[in-house]
């Protein structure tokens, strides 16, 4: 797992000489933030972000060799992008001699004599001048807060609402756990700090104004304070209508534990420590009720045995190591564009 941490420019001195950077102090007036990657404990990578008045610089991106084909630089790139964002950047420029590295980031040529106020040596005739409109620009509230609506990754189940400010939103990008801002206590905090449950983050939006921000996070356990797995758990009108994708994540997350965590008076880890054949036996016999309950006519025995069958394709999953996501990436892969 990639661990993100920022750091001094005196710290990866040895890996920018290491790939031939040229390290170098922000120019007068300008401030630098420098993110270094870890992997295993060793410096992989790290890229500086140089700020001034509403524009980032990307400069001294680095990647260990060995490294470069995992898709660090890119999400590297990334992370950089994003720290320009909470720093409330405008746009993001860089001078590459390989532009073709930052093909499908939202890069662009930097057009004409149009000046980038870059002062720099890597501005050589050479290079090629690259920029990324971040838009929207993030607009904080009076009180220097933007709302931060969190969301399961997996589910899209809607966890809870807080408020995070600048350093919160760097600390997030920094840690990837979500950090807070609490109103009522004045301070940062992290989720989870008192009660482990933790929210990691997969990815961030904002919305089309910039002045909300939606987490999409893998929970460590019940986000709501109460023990709940939600905070909107207190339903004032309107049915709940049972979700499919929901239910067959809960199921996914119970298999997965009774696969690493075996359990003697559990069905699931009687079966997979039977074997795939056995596996296999079941997701068989369970396909064949399915289409006798079919032509039987009866939809209550019909939802009966599909989901005996939805469970033990699960186990399947599970018994060969593999994850739901990967038969989600295929369906889409084979999903035809709207005409």
């Amino acid at each position: 797992m990639t661990k993100w941490q920022f750091v001094s420019l005196e710290s990866i001195v040895p890996l920018l000489e290491e790939c031939a950077m040229h390290p170098y102090p922000p120019a007068a007036g300008g401030r630098a933030l420098f993110l270094a990657a870890r992997e295993e404990g060793e410096l992989s990578g790290a890229a500086g972000l140089e700020v001034r008045d509403d524009v980032g610089y990307l400069r001294s991106l680095a990647v260990r060799e060995g490294r470069r084909g995992r898709g660090l630089g890119r999400h590297l790139v990334e992370r950089i992008t994003a720290v320009a964002w909470a720093e409330g950047c405008r746009r993001l420029v860089l001078h590459t001699l390989r532009p073709e590295y930052f093909a499908g980031l939202g890069f662009v040529p930097l057009e004409g004599d149009e000046t980038d106020g870059w002062q720099g040596p890597d501005a050589c005739r050479e290079a090629v001048r690259l920029y990324r409109a971040i838009d929207p620009p993030l607009k904080w509230g009076p009180d220097g807060l933007l709302p931060v609506a969190v969301q399961d990754a997996e589910s899209g189940e809607l966890l809870m609402l807080a408020y995070a400010n600048r350093e919160a939103i760097l600390r997030t990008l920094e840690t990837g756990e979500a950090h807070f801002f609490s109103r009522s206590r004045r301070r940062l905090w992290r989720k989870g700090e008192t009660s482990g449950n933790v929210l990691r983050v997969e990815r961030a939006a904002c919305d089309c104004d910039g002045d909300t921000l939606l987490l999409a996070v893998r929970p460590a356990g019940p986000a709501c304070h109460t023990g709940e797995r939600s905070c909107f758990h207190n339903r004032l009108w309107g049915e709940t209508t049972p979700s499919l994708n929901r239910t067959l994540l809960e199921l996914w997350r119970t298999v997965e534990a009774r696969r690493e965590a075996p359990r003697e008076d559990s069905y699931t880890t009687s079966l997979l420590r039977r074997g795939e054949d056995a596996v296999l036996k079941k997701v068989g016999e369970e396909a064949g009720e399915v289409i006798i309950a079919a032509k039987n006519d009866a939809p209550g025995e019909i939802a009966w045995e599909v989901a005996d069958l939805l469970y033990h394709l699960l186990v399947l999953l599970a018994a060969k190591g593999m994850q739901p996501g990967e038969v989600a990436a295929e369906l889409v892969r084979r999903r035809k564009p709207a005409q």
